[in-house]
């Protein structure tokens, strides 16, 4: 097939993906009362399961839909945004889903004497490359590891660093830097997601290997002036069309008792 053929292909593929996803969803959502009723272990897994995998669709169309839009097609939104409140909520509405693969997430960023970071952006976007970022942390980690987000202020730059103790990579002494990426993951769009969202922001993303102490992420974004009366937004983690946002952007490498329906709805 033509790379243009694939092209037009593609947005028509995740429309009708996701209508026959609305469908599943309501079905999964119509059974779930009568089945939890019966109060049958088994049966709650079989759900868990059927939960895992919606959220999991949703998470890879929605990568989908975002790497196929050109560069120039992407509409961010410009609000007044507090890095460090979009990093709390994130650790805190994570911290839950970290344990239950085992792993200990800071559910507070690590701060360097800063009570607030302003910027301009698109919060969803923001929270979605960290996302990305801290789903690769979090694997990495693995059981029994540890994770977080610090955060600290480099002259005109936030630089927040996403961090955790896994093995990190084994590679000869001359790679790259920026050859230090996590084993991707879904369709391995990840990372090339969270580091075109951080230039859509006039920001980088480097990786880093520590000694014994895994790779981190390294986010730099421009501190910037306030507009609109100076208010700062925290952004929220709101649901996400009726689905937990956590959910969806760690289901890669969440468990499925995670998705359980007693815990979701």
């Amino acid at each position: 097939m033509m790379e243009s053929q694939l092209d037009e292909l593609l947005p028509l593929l995740s429309e009708q993906l996701r209508k026959q996803l609305s469908t599943i969803s309501a079905a999964v959502q119509l059974i779930s009362t009568p089945v939890l009723e019966l109060n049958e272990p088994r049966y709650d897994e079989c759900l868990a399961v059927l939960n895992q995998s919606l959220y999991r669709i949703i998470r890879t169309l929605n990568d989908l839909d975002f790497a196929q839009l050109p560069e120039g097609a992407v509409v961010l939104k410009q609000e007044n945004i507090d890095l460090i409140a979009l990093c709390r909520s994130l650790l805190q509405s994570s911290a839950d889903l970290a344990a239950s693969m085992g792993v200990t997430l800071e559910a507070e960023p690590r701060l360097e004497g800063l009570h607030s970071l302003p910027t301009r952006g698109d919060p969803a976007l923001l929270r979605r490359m960290l996302f990305h970022l801290l789903s690769n942390a979090l694997r990495a980690a693995a059981q029994g590891g540890q994770a977080g987000i610090s955060i600290s202020r480099r002259r005109s730059c936030a630089v927040l660093t996403i961090w955790d103790t896994g093995p990190g990579l084994q590679l000869p002494p001359d790679t790259p830097l920026d050859a230090l990426i996590p084993r991707p993951e879904g369709l391995g769009l990840g990372v090339s997601i969270a580091r075109r969202i951080a230039r859509l922001h006039d920001g980088t993303l480097v990786f880093e290997q520590r000694e014994n102490r895994g790779v981190r992420a390294v986010v730099s974004l421009p501190i910037q002036p306030l507009q609109n009366g100076g208010l700062l937004r925290s952004p929220s983690l709101d649901n996400a069309g009726g689905f937990h946002a956590a959910l969806i952007e760690l289901s890669s490498i969440l468990p499925y008792q995670a998705f359980s329906p007693r815990d979701i709805e």
